[in-house]
């Protein structure tokens, strides 16, 4: 099965290069699905099937490793997915979501889905309660092998509803319409993640011995200067080049899209849509998971991590300083995860707000409507 997985994930890079290819949702690979097509919010024909469900296979049961475990494991610029709840701050591989999409697991009880798709390179973490008609459902997420808007669409294993990994809704079966909570998080590299967190843990990269961890079959798909996903298969959005990365930011109900060159132009950027306090932070040190076939042969692209800037009953604005960051209220110094590490604020955390990294055609493809920072109006 393993062997086979791996083909598929060949199959499935060389599709990204092949023009027009497809599979609608309604011929071979879906006649199994139990799902509810009576129900359902995108068109079924924008639905593209390429590979089985859990061909991709996700991961239900995770181990990890402390930070004497995992010393020899990662090399310093390897980009983690970082969730921190409470006291419980846990890191999951890139390269591990890269063959998985979706690792199903808990954060100090709380049940969490921490999903990829490679092809638009939005990494999401969502909670996997799911408030719908008056009743909590704990979800389970497999890979479905389908794609809208050349974005991967997520199952779940209790109603086999039709899930969109990139912002979180249902758009097709008995939770249609539903939306999972966006759990905050943030991309880190394994250096900045033990600096900041010298007692978390890091997942095993042991989940598939016949996968090289470490490697990407979607290498070379990062570069701004690419079209669009042949695999998208409809009318591009045009505000933005398709393969910008971007972050894209919540209040208020609205969705804000932030060009990461951008942000890291800036180093920092203060902002206050819908009169919320905001400040997005960006520093160097993680490599790309979409550049080299191998991540530690990478460029370094490195992340931005969204917070908000209301602390202690007042606005804080911020100033870039070498890899740190000044609030010009009190001078005190944060690091990239929110962390006061000198100053009169010292050992005090910023509060991380939900978002989502992704390329800027899969973002405007989610929200058409979204503001996006530095656009004229």
């Amino acid at each position: 099965m393993a062997i086979i997985r791996l083909f598929l994930l060949f199959l499935l890079h060389t599709l990204i290069l092949i023009p027009a290819f497809s599979q609608r949702y309604s011929k071979g690979l879906h006649q199994s699905w139990e799902t509810n097509l009576n129900r359902f919010s995108v068109p079924l024909n924008d639905i593209y099937a390429l590979i089985p469900r859990n061909s991709i296979s996700p991961v239900y049961h995770s181990n990890f490793w402390n930070r004497r475990q995992a010393e020899k494991q990662f090399f310093g610029k390897e980009p983690l997915v970082v969730v921190v709840v409470k006291s419980v701050e846990k890191a999951y591989p890139l390269s591990v979501l890269t063959y998985h999409q979706i690792i199903n697991d808990k954060v100090a009880n709380i049940p969490i889905a921490i999903t990829y798709c490679p092809l638009s390179g939005s990494v999401s973490v969502y909670d996997r309660r799911v408030n719908f008609d008056g009743r909590t459902k704990l979800m389970e997420f497999g890979v479905s092998g389908m794609l809208h808007f050349g974005n991967t669409i997520m199952w779940d294993h209790e109603t086999e509803s039709w899930w969109q990994q990139a912002n979180g809704k249902a758009i097709a079966g008995d939770m249609n319409e539903a939306e999972l909570e966006a759990v905050p998080y943030m991309v880190l590299s394994y250096d900045q993640f033990y600096k900041s967190y010298p007692y978390g843990l890091v997942m095993d990269y042991h989940v598939d011995n016949a996968v090289k961890y470490g490697t990407t079959p979607y290498y070379k798909q990062d570069d701004p200067d690419k079209d669009i996903p042949n695999l998208y298969l409809a009318e591009p959005p045009l505000r933005m080049p398709p393969r910008q990365k971007v972050v894209v930011a919540s209040s208020m109900g609205d969705q804000l899209i932030y060009p990461i060159d951008l942000v890291k132009s800036f180093g920092v950027i203060n902002d206050t849509p819908n009169n919320n306090y905001i400040a997005i932070f960006y520093t160097k040190g993680v490599v790309s998971g979409l550049d080299e076939e191998y991540f530690k042969d990478s460029k370094d692209v490195g992340t931005c991590v969204v917070f908000s800037a209301f602390h202690r009953n007042r606005r804080l604005t911020f100033k870039k300083s070498g890899e740190d960051f000044i609030d010009e209220q009190t001078g005190s110094v944060w690091d990239i995860s929110g962390k006061c590490t000198q100053g009169p604020l010292k050992d005090d955390q910023l509060k991380i707000l939900p978002y989502r990294t992704m390329f800027a055609y899969a973002a405007l493809s989610m929200w058409p409507e979204s503001r996006i920072f530095g656009e004229s109006y």
